[in-house]
């Protein structure tokens, strides 16, 4: 299974379905990760203080819901060394919505 890494801006239980979520407001780059150790690699290669990893799928009402929040969080730790990083559990043909 391949999971994909939203970069830059940028949990399942009780996920439900949903309208499919509105276009991004800007564009955002899309990494192919394979594995655990891969998303490990692409973390540390960041070299920040912390990373906030967000587990997230499109059909995931819930979490269609927050992604906002931590957009927010992103944009007002920046300077702090913070960065907040969206990892899509959804399958690979459903790229365009994950975009």
């Amino acid at each position: 299974m391949k999971l994909l890494l939203a970069l830059p801006l940028l949990l399942a239980a009780g996920c439900g379905g949903g309208a499919a979520p509105a276009a991004p407001a800007e564009p955002s780059s899309i990494v192919e990760v394979s594995d655990a150790a891969t998303l490990v690699e692409n973390v540390a290669a960041l070299n920040k203080e912390a990373v906030v990893l967000n587990f997230w799928a499109t059909w995931c009402g819930p979490c269609r819901a927050e992604f906002p929040e931590f957009v927010r969080f992103d944009r007002e730790h920046a300077a702090d060394n913070v960065e907040v990083r969206f990892v899509s559990l959804d399958d690979a043909t459903d790229l365009p919505l994950v975009r």
